[in-house]
């Protein structure tokens, strides 16, 4: 079970890690063709766009915190009841979205008055073909404030640094047991008869390393080892003399008795021998 949990989490921090990684080469990529287009004045060519609702000026159709996808026509043609991005030149620039309610045209140029949802009124300006960046085609509900919190520096250390921190600091930590053999689990394809014979392998090693040096004695020392006697107790300790001598004497006494006890038997065998002559 942990060895499937652990093969889970590896395949999550690789997908996790691809994905973050997708996500900074789409993004860099994006901020660069916008900055390029920008400096062209091309920034017409750019058919799709994203854009975060920051008002509820379109309440209840689209709302505060909601992300948009806008799509550019070709002509900058849009029909009424479209919800267009585009921008506004009477209110600083800034970047508005809303429904068409009138649209003009003239020498085949088309202008657009429109109005909020939520407002009781039309915009003032009418707004110019050209200023538009798109007729809305999506929307993702409350995207805008992970937005938001992605643009932000603390977001931009929680989603995106410390993950990738965590990923590198995993290979680190596995490469670092793979050299000093802390992992003893077995290996992606590798039963674990095979994984404990490396393990028996490398403390065999160990082993090895870890005994002492042997030191070949002279060949004098060795033919005296072989011309000391041969003793049953130590010479070390202060009466092992006399429990030696002790025993010698014992063993010569039994020796004798047995000698005279043979004696005595071979005697009387020739005894009966004799006899038996006699009688015949």
């Amino acid at each position: 079970m942990k060895d499937i949990i652990n093969r889970i989490l590896k395949i999550l921090s690789t997908v996790v890690f691809i994905i973050l990684v997708l996500i900074i080469i789409v993004i860099i990529a994006y901020i660069v063709r916008i900055n390029v287009l920008a400096k062209e004045d091309r920034l017409g060519e750019i058919k799709l766009n994203i854009y975060t609702i920051l008002t509820q000026s379109m309440y209840p159709t689209i709302k505060a915190g909601d992300v948009v996808v806008t799509y550019r026509e070709q002509g900058d043609k849009y029909n009424t009841g479209d919800i267009i991005t585009f921008i506004s030149d009477t209110n600083g620039g800034i970047t508005i979205t809303h429904r068409i309610k009138e649209i003009y045209s003239i020498n085949d140029s088309y202008s657009y008055r429109t109005q909020g949802d939520n407002n009781n009124t039309p915009d003032n300006e009418i707004v110019p073909g050209s200023n538009v960046f798109g007729r809305v085609v999506l929307k993702l509900p409350k995207i805008g404030y992970i937005q938001q919190f992605l643009s932000s520096m603390l977001g931009w250390i929680v989603v995106i640094v410390l993950p990738c921190l965590g990923i590198i600091i995993y290979d680190i930590m596995k490469v670092i047991k793979t050299m000093f053999g802390v992992n003893d689990k077995p290996k992606d394809g590798e039963s674990k008869r095979v994984m404990e014979a490396r393990k028996a392998l490398r403390e065999s090693f160990e082993k090895v390393e870890d005994e002492p040096e042997v030191v070949n004695k002279p060949v004098s020392e060795e033919k005296e080892d072989v011309k000391r006697p041969f003793t049953l107790y130590d010479e070390t300790e202060d009466d092992s003399e006399e429990e030696t001598q002790t025993f010698v004497n014992k063993e010569k006494d039994n020796s004798i008795n047995n000698s005279f006890q043979n004696n005595e038997e071979r005697n009387g065998n020739e005894e009966e021998v004799i006899d038996n002559e006699r009688k015949e």
